[in-house]
């Protein structure tokens, strides 16, 4: 089934969605070490994303799916950069190009926020979030080698 992904910002009463599809989604990510998934999924509580939401409400966008959360991106507008903090797409709408969407309405409305460029971070071994960035004109600026939780990182940009 082929269904139309509408892409739109969070609301407060999106929420507790979110941050259930966000411990969903990073939980069983083997890329990453127990340790920075639990900081991670306790970072992005519920009061954090109201916060977020509350200063900025264009900081969470949403991807749905026949009225079902199909993902996510959280964004921090950084007075010319949009740093994406994370992106990530409910396992059962995987391969059904959710996270480009949601990638590609960033990108459209970016300059509408005032951003110059977007940029995030990926793990080395992360080659589906790799490709994504590639495929919509990302461009690598450097390896972080044992950086965050003593990963390994790629960092990346986009002009708008």
């Amino acid at each position: 089934m082929n269904s139309a992904i509408d892409i739109r910002y969070a609301t407060a009463q999106d929420v507790d969605g979110i941050v259930a599809l966000f411990a969903r989604v990073v939980d069983p990510l083997e890329i990453y070490s127990q340790a920075a998934r639990s900081d991670e999924i306790r970072k992005f509580s519920q009061a954090e994303l109201q916060r977020r939401i509350a200063e900025d409400a264009c900081a969470i966008s949403l991807a749905v799916v026949n009225n079902v959360l199909a993902g996510f991106a959280i964004t921090e507008d950084q007075r010319g950069p949009i740093w994406i903090n994370w992106y990530g797409v409910n396992p059962d709408h995987r391969g059904q190009g959710v996270g480009r969407a949601i990638l590609q309405h960033m990108i459209a409305s970016a300059s509408e926020r005032g951003g110059t460029r977007i940029w995030c971070d990926t793990r080395t071994n992360n080659v589906a979030s790799i490709a994504l960035l590639q495929g919509l004109g990302f461009e690598q600026l450097c390896k972080l080698k044992s950086h965050w939780h003593g990963q390994d990182f790629y960092l990346w940009a986009r002009d708008i």
